[in-house]
């Protein structure tokens, strides 16, 4: 649907192309390629969107390449995901992570000394964890005997800015164990799961003076090399992810200093990685002719970060005071290893220079470490729901958003009859309690295109993809690639390069049309950028998706058909993303606690029953304007 409210200097985008209804359905008619010569003729300017088809690390056979009597397709989706529809995808801190779905599961068993296998229909309760940098995806297993969530599809999940993620509904059965297919009648749910990130990134401080047996301030020595060294006891299977060293030093001749470094401890014998860690930051700062000066004592206040956009090695001499770059990359040394242990600074003093360093003193030095999990910890706590009417029935097929760090709308969705609900929800995640909104009742039980895969990203609700039906013709899958206009009651069709095989190189140039998929978004591109030449962010990954409607009719109630999942995965590049609107025209009323906006969202979308009354009507285009304004950029579904 549209969604109200927006002038026009909203979301100005000159490269976006709002396509004719008869243009689109030539394009669409055309599966064989010959439609890429017409849309050339229509508009030869027309920008394309990148799609990048994304070539994962443990390439999997298909179903339909596989032989069901040997195990190679079954091996192989111990390492990926199989194709699946309506599961999700969420992204922590650049950290990709897909749940759930209706899937085949393969499954082998032995007989007469034989390994043969077989799939089943199977709604998955799999979390799957996708590293963007290595293309690799790894099944991540819980970490402890605590219960585990349900298999499902069509649920919403919500990253919480604290880097939980929050499952609610979905569609599952009473025989939903990755063990048993699916035999038994449809059921959504009404559950809550809330998985804590398991990439979750703490920080610490660890001080030279409270965590080291030699006492701080320590005399330096004037025989060339003085150390000092820290003990880090941050318990079991705790890796670094990133690092900062704080210096402070009351030195005599700071043009004396050869080079700093810091030491961290060996890496274990089984450890797959470097053995040695005694890598320097060096600081060269010494000459013969500086030397001939008079020199005084100086004393030095410094923080040395990979993340300092000024190298320390810029300067001829030991800055006094400030963030400066390390010679060498604390990061690239010492992340992903383990952090307890001996830490060692070294401070290396030019021995011709003695008689001006008596009582140089290392006055303190602390560690500043973000750690995390050296292996990934999935924990899964399943919230309690007050039973209806005090929350929201069960239900599939919703929309959730997420606004600030602890409200999710959840709006419509499906019942167990298929039945499409208007209703609207606020759960406030903090304090476990829910709030039904008064809301416009629903106008169209029937949408033109519905089950698209969704994102709220700097350019407003981006969709892909979906069921649609024109008259007199059965449902198929959309390549729609739209932007609604969050102000204003317009939505603009971006160009897709066309499916299948390109005439000239025989690539693939643009993904097949598609329901139930995902959409994700990642607001940081140096890695993509790394990967891939020309692409700038932010930038989307889209993952799986159902298109049965377009290849054959389905054989069951379920849905479930060999083939007709998809496992691919894409990274899209919006033509013109740059071209972001101007935040402060619109959201500052909305922010701004004392102003007629914001108390307008109290009476709406915020609103509590401490307030009293009655809550006017709130529309959900409110809501996305609202986390857009707090750039709270999520992945949804348009159901």
């Amino acid at each position: 649907g549209r969604l109200r409210g927006m002038n026009n200097e909203g979301f100005v985008n000159p490269e976006l192309v709002l396509v004719d209804n008869a243009v689109e359905d030539a394009i669409e008619s055309d599966i064989n390629g010959s439609s890429l010569a017409l849309q050339e003729t229509i508009a030869p300017s027309m920008p394309q969107n990148q799609w990048i088809p994304v070539t994962i690390t443990e390439e999997m056979t298909t179903f339909a390449e596989a032989n069901t009597t040997n195990a190679t397709w079954c091996e192989h989706s111990n390492h990926r995901p199989t194709g699946r529809r309506g599961h999700s995808m969420t992204v922590v801190n650049n950290h990709v992570y897909i749940f759930g779905g209706a899937l085949l599961k393969c499954l082998c068993t032995v007989v007469n000394g034989e390994k043969q296998c077989s799939s089943k229909n199977i709604y998955s309760s799999e979390l799957w964890h996708f590293d963007v940098s290595s293309s690799v995806f790894t099944l991540l297993e819980p970490s402890g005997e605590e219960e585990l969530p349900r298999g499902r599809e069509q649920h919403s999940a919500t990253a919480l800015p604290n880097g939980d993620i929050v499952i609610i509904g979905g569609l599952s059965s009473s025989s939903s164990s990755l063990d048993e297919a699916i035999t038994e009648d449809l059921e959504p749910l009404n559950e809550v799961w809330k998985l804590s990130d398991p990439h979750r990134v703490t920080s610490h401080v660890i001080s030279g003076g409270d965590s080291s047996i030699t006492q701080l301030p320590m005399e330096l020595n004037q025989s060339y090399l003085s150390s000092h060294t820290l003990t880090v006891d941050l318990g079991h299977d705790i890796c670094v992810e990133d690092l900062q060293l704080s210096l402070s030093l009351d030195h005599g001749c700071p043009q004396g200093i050869e080079f700093i470094s810091l030491t961290g401890p060996p890496a274990p014998s089984n450890q797959d990685s470097i053995q040695s860690r005694h890598y320097q930051t060096k600081l060269f700062v010494s000459t013969a002719e500086n030397r001939e000066r008079d020199y005084h004592s100086s004393q030095f206040d410094l923080l040395f970060s990979d993340a300092s956009e000024e190298a320390v090695l810029s300067y001829s001499g030991l800055p006094n005071a400030g963030t400066y770059r390390p010679a060498s990359s604390f990061k690239e040394t010492f992340q992903g290893l383990a952090a307890d242990g001996e830490w060692t600074l070294a401070i290396s003093t030019s021995k011709s220079i003695t008689e001006y360093t008596t009582g140089s003193l290392l006055l303190d030095w602390e560690l500043h470490m973000q750690t995390k999990s050296c292996t990934p910890r999935v924990k899964w706590e399943q919230l309690s729901v007050p039973p209806p009417p005090s929350s929201f029935q069960p239900r599939y097929g919703h929309t959730a958003i997420a606004v600030e760090s602890d409200s999710i709308f959840i709006s419509g969705g499906l019942t167990q009859h298929q039945r499409r609900l208007s209703d609207l929800w606020r759960f406030d995640y903090l304090t476990n309690t829910w709030t039904s909104l008064n809301t416009a009742p629903l106008r169209n039980n029937h949408p033109a295109i519905h089950r698209q895969a969704a994102v709220l990203g700097p350019w407003g609700l981006l969709t892909y993809g979906g069921l649609k039906q024109k008259s007199g013709t059965p449902l198929t899958e959309g390549r729609d690639l739209s932007i609604q206009h969050l102000f204003q009651d317009e939505q603009l069709q971006l160009a897709v390069p066309l499916s299948g095989n390109n005439n000239n190189n025989n690539s693939v140039v643009g993904p097949h049309g598609r329901y139930l998929s995902s959409i994700a978004l990642m607001e940081s591109s140096d890695i993509i950028n790394k990967l891939y030449n020309n692409i700038e962010g932010p930038f989307l990954l889209m993952f799986g998706g159902d298109r049965g409607h377009s290849i054959n009719a389905y054989p069951n109630k379920y849905g479930f058909m060999p083939n007709s999942f998809l496992d691919d995965m894409w990274i899209l590049s919006p033509s013109g993303n740059n071209n972001f609107i101007d935040r402060s025209d619109y959201c500052i009323g909305r922010l701004e606690r004392d102003s007629t906006q914001y108390q307008i969202w109290n009476n709406t979308c915020g609103w509590e029953e401490s307030f009293g009354g009655e809550p006017d009507e709130c529309e959900l285009g409110e809501i996305l304007i609202m986390a857009w304004c707090k750039q709270q950029y999520q992945s949804l579904h348009m159901y």
